[in-house]
């Protein structure tokens, strides 16, 4: 993280990134959700789930901020339940619109799984890299490795797959 934050303090960047961290699902999987609401002519419905994370964020984060010990860390929090709030309330009303529930978390949480397997595996090579080499020489060797990682679980667990990158370039293909 001193790449990123040479001149903070780096506890207090790490720890905010990692408590934000999960929002990232969140918002993935709400990017998709509303997607797939605009596709069948919903396309108020997005602003609506929004709107009311929205809502939820400006009310925990003031909470979590100012009534608690967590102080700045609350505001890390509040965007994580924000986007949870909103793809809660997407996932409602895609099931009232289409009379079924979206299949997003299915094919979604393969490719999460495997991402976060790679970053696990990552983080244990650069810490022990660590203590031999120069620390941005590990961090480089550990990203290399994740994305080698990642790639050969996705491949294995057929997420991608020779007949699945056909059909991407079939699609794809402009000629």
């Amino acid at each position: 993280l001193s790449m990123l934050f040479p001149d903070l303090r780096l506890e207090v960047g790490a720890n905010l990134l990692l408590l934000i961290t999960p929002a990232i699902l969140f918002y993935s999987l709400l990017n998709v959700t509303n997607s797939s609401l605009e596709a069948v002519g919903r396309v108020r419905a997005p602003m609506a789930s929004m709107l009311v994370g929205c809502i939820f964020k400006v009310a925990i984060s003031y909470l979590l901020i100012t009534r608690t010990d967590l102080g700045i860390y609350g505001a890390p929090l509040g965007t994580v339940i924000c986007y949870a709030v909103a793809l809660f309330t997407s996932l409602i009303i895609y099931g009232r619109v289409m009379g079924r529930g979206l299949a997003i978390f299915s094919s979604a949480l393969s490719p999460y799984l495997t991402a976060f397997a790679a970053v696990i595996c990552s983080r244990a090579v650069y810490e022990r890299l660590s203590f031999g080499l120069e620390s941005s020489l590990a961090l480089l060797i550990s990203i290399a490795l994740a994305a080698i990682i990642y790639l050969a679980l996705i491949t294995f667990f057929g997420i991608l797959s020779p007949k699945k990158i056909r059909k991407m370039a079939k699609y794809t293909n402009s000629g």
